[in-house]
């Protein structure tokens, strides 16, 4: 039995309080034990100039392959999340190594907002005076700690108070909500920001129509540095006087979302009470346009994303002013189509500019006057291409779901891309002839192609066959197709070209007759899970008629090859290379 002081005894209380304190000094004991086996480590021994460099390998403030910015992806932001955490592990392995990370303050330049308002504190002053890149979001959520006014206001201050050693400043965050203002926010930060080279604002609407912030007048004004502008919900004033300096930017990235299905933005300076706007409200007219672009000398990338004005149709007013961008690399513009068309007329640049047309949102009574404005874009383009010597080497054309899309490489460099309705009509094969026919194809050159089956059946294959056989197109060696038909690649044959008796195609049958040069056909993910047997057999009909037909003509094919066959059936493929054992491949 044994003996124990009495409970609620002193002595009782002064066995505990013993315990208690032998059990914190083994405690504090082992925490020495393992910062002097830390301290032992053979990386303790490296001067400090050499420590400070192992640590700029795992600071994610140096780390290229993090995505501090932009986390779009769930994924990414656990990763960048966990990156900071193990940085921060790192940093508290013994006290030299903490002294280290923490008198270096060019380990702490990036100030990531996503652990807290307490660590955001620290990497600001951390940063000391050194150029800072930072990223800060907020969505209100009522069961997070974020969403507490306070809160939220205290981190915007203190990040305001750092903007005259701010390089980097991404705000992504509610227009307007219980506990926040976009553009109170915007406010805070009055005055020069000296150093600032990336402004990138992105407003989130949670209203059921479409939100916009207006930038205060007199701020963001003075960034004699900026080199890259995004903006998103957010517009800015478009009097030059009121325009920041832009002599610097490379970048330019202007979004609106689309309001086709509301008809009107709402101003959230004015929310909750509906204060609506037009589009012709919030944009620049063409001439207001082009004056800010003529500011841009040195710009790399131009993007507007449903922010091109009205392009009128009176043909009395049309645009004829040229805007010269000469390093332009990247050209975005989305919208309706006869928008994008005519403001990029308005632009010249070099023949390596990437040039992306996107109707994203077609009206259901568009009409095929689209095309020709599309292809004097297209044939202005490729004009560029033939003064430099420069030749097209890969062709991507996809029809799917009721969509073209055109993309055109040069010296395997894109150049050209181009999502608009496609209307089966003579004005919209007309389009694909004279592009086809102005492309200065290179030798070995590939096309790729890729087609719903449904679609491609429903056009003629006579009248694709004029589009295809351009003498431009002689010089393709290679067709890729990334779907489960050779249409409208192979316009209808009869029996008449066939006059072989083991094998005798039904006359809805096509063959391989454009193209003389090809020598490879490849097909990509076919997916006959998809398919009806039906198609499976015509299939298989058409690939053995396009190499027959083609031995017959003198224009043999080389290889018929199946690229990642995973849902392709081997009986299937063996069934055609017992035909052709030198041709087919997989």
């Amino acid at each position: 039995m044994s003996l124990r002081p009495p409970i609620g005894s002193e002595a009782l209380a002064q066995e505990v309080q013993r315990l208690n304190d032998e059990y914190q000094a083994l405690a504090n004991r082992m925490i020495a034990n393992r910062s002097r086996i830390n301290t032992l480590a053979p990386i303790s021994y490296l001067a400090n100039e050499l420590l400070v460099h192992v640590f700029s390998f795992l600071t994610p403030s140096r780390s290229s392959d993090i995505q501090h910015f932009n986390l779009s992806l769930r994924s990414e932001v656990s990763r960048t999340r966990q990156a900071w955490l193990n940085w921060i592990h790192v940093t508290h392995v013994c006290g030299h190594w903490r002294h280290i990370a923490l008198e270096d303050p060019s380990l702490w330049t990036v100030v990531y907002c996503g652990l807290g308002s307490e660590w955001m504190n620290l990497m600001l002053s951390r940063s000391k005076a050194l150029p800072i890149d930072v990223s800060f979001e907020y969505k209100h959520r009522v069961y997070e700690p974020g969403s507490d006014l306070n809160f939220n206001l205290s981190r915007i201050l203190r990040i305001a108070e750092h903007q005259t050693h701010t390089r980097i400043l991404k705000v992504r965050a509610q227009l307007a909500g219980p506990n926040f203002n976009f553009r109170w926010m915007l406010a805070r930060f009055n005055g020069v920001l000296p150093i600032l080279e990336t402004l990138e604002l992105h407003g989130d609407s949670r209203y059921e129509a479409i939100e916009v912030v207006r930038m205060p007048e007199g701020h963001f004004h003075s960034m004699p540095t900026l080199k890259e502008l995004v903006l998103y919900n957010i517009i800015p004033s478009w009097m030059p006087q009121a325009l920041p300096s832009l002599s610097n930017l490379v970048k330019f990235d202007f979004t609106l979302p689309d309001v086709r299905d509301h008809g009107t933005f709402l101003d959230s300076e004015f929310l909750p009470a509906r204060h609506q706007l037009s589009r012709s409200q919030l944009l620049p007219n063409m001439p207001q346009l082009l004056d800010i672009l003529e500011t841009m000398p040195l710009l790399e990338s131009l993007s507007f994303r449903d922010t091109l004005p009205t392009i009128s149709v009176d043909p009395l007013i049309q645009q004829t002013r040229v805007v010269s961008l000469p390093r332009l690399s990247f050209l975005s513009l989305s919208g309706p189509i006869r928008d994008c068309t005519s403001f990029a007329k308005c632009l010249d640049f070099s023949p390596t500019t990437y040039i992306c047309l996107d109707d994203d949102n077609p009206d259901e009574n568009e009409d095929d006057e689209d095309y020709p404005p599309i292809g004097h874009i297209l044939e202005r383009h490729l004009a560029r291409q033939n003064s430099v010597s420069r030749k097209i080497d890969q062709v991507e054309f996809i029809i799917m779901g009721g969509f073209l899309t055109l993309r055109i490489s040069a010296v395997s460099q894109r150049i050209f891309n181009v999502d608009v309705l496609f209307l089966h009509t003579e004005a919209g094969l007309d389009f694909l002839g004279r592009a086809f026919a102005a492309m200065p194809i290179c030798a070995n050159a590939s096309f790729r192609l890729r087609f719903e089956w449904a679609t491609g059946n429903m056009i003629s294959p006579d009248a694709f066959e004029s589009v295809f056989n351009q003498p431009s197109l002689a010089a393709i060696l290679t067709v890729e197709i990334n779907g489960d038909t050779l249409h409208p690649l192979c316009p209808a044959l009869t029996n008449a070209f066939v006059r072989d008796p083991e094998y005798d195609p039904p006359p809805s049958l096509r063959a391989f007759n454009v193209f003389p040069g090809l020598q490879t056909v490849i097909f990509n993910n076919l997916n006959f899970q998809k398919m009806q047997q039906s198609q499976m057999v015509e299939l298989r009909d058409e690939i053995i008629n396009a190499i027959r037909t083609r031995e017959r003509r003198g224009q043999p094919l080389k290889h018929v090859l199946f690229r990642y066959p995973t849902f392709v059936p081997l009986e299937w493929m063996q069934s055609i290379k017992v035909l052709f054992p030198d041709i087919i491949r997989w």
